[in-house]
Order: C-alpha cells, then sequence, then structure tokens
C-alpha cells in the first residue's frame, strides 16, 4: 500500500503578505509521486505478484482524519496489508546521503514475504 495527503492547511495568518499556505512540498510532492507511481506500476509487463493499493487522503493536518478512517474500515481484511509506503514532503530539495525509514520497527514486510514464500 503507498500512500499520500492531498490537503495542507490551507489559509492562515500572513507570512511576508501571503496568507495561503500553499502546500509544494507538505504534501504536493508526495501525492505527485504517489500519481507517478502508480502510472508507472501500471505499465509494468509482467504485473507485479501482490495487488498494490494507492491511496491519497485528505484530513492530515487535522490529525490523520481520513487515514484513521480508512485504518479503522478498511475494504478488506487487515492481515492482507503487508506494508504501507508514505509519501510525505518528498520534494529533494538538497542532495540525498541518507535515507531514515521512520517507524520500521513497527513493520515487518521481510517476515510476511518468508510466509507467502513457504506457503508457496
Amino acid at each position: 500500500m503507498l500512500t499520500a495527503h492531498l490537503d495542507h492547511l490551507g489559509i492562515g495568518t500572513p507570512v511576508k503578505g501571503d496568507k495561503i499556505y500553499n502546500g509544494a512540498l507538505d504534501n504536493a510532492s508526495g501525492s505527485a509521486i504517489l500519481l507517478e507511481i502508480a502510472r508507472s506500476f501500471a505499465r509494468m509487463n509482467p504485473r507485479p505478484r501482490r495487488s498494490i493499493v494507492f491511496l491519497a487522503v485528505t484530513g492530515e493536518e487535522k490529525g490523520l482524519l481520513r487515514l484513521r478512517l480508512f485504518a479503522h474500515y478498511p475494504p478488506w481484511r487487515k492481515k492482507a496489508v503487508v506494508a504501507n509506503v508514505n509519501m510525505d514532503e518528498d520534494l529533494m530539495l538538497w542532495p540525498l546521503k541518507d535515507i531514515v525509514a521512520y517507524g520500521a520497527e513497527h513493520s515487518s514486510p521481510g517476515k510476511c514475504g518468508e510466509r507467502s514464500r513457504q506457503a508457496e
């Protein structure tokens, strides 16, 4: 599952005379990447062995509202989701030297892959 959120803070206290918080980094960049990854997967031949879900949500800035709703009421069994990779503020404006996977300690995609290979 790949996710990104569409919304930003909207309108607020003016910064340098501008009260519109455009959200190019947070999170138009993540949403654009989500769409491009989906487009790339759609063109793959052969197709991936697993189903891949692309989910764009709103309400992130208000407390992950839509993602929480989806997590509590998914259209499939929760155990069917092996991993969720979330794209947020993904515009690289500086040289990339390291990538840190926050939340990796809460996930076990390697173990899930082992289980599925053992089942074959």
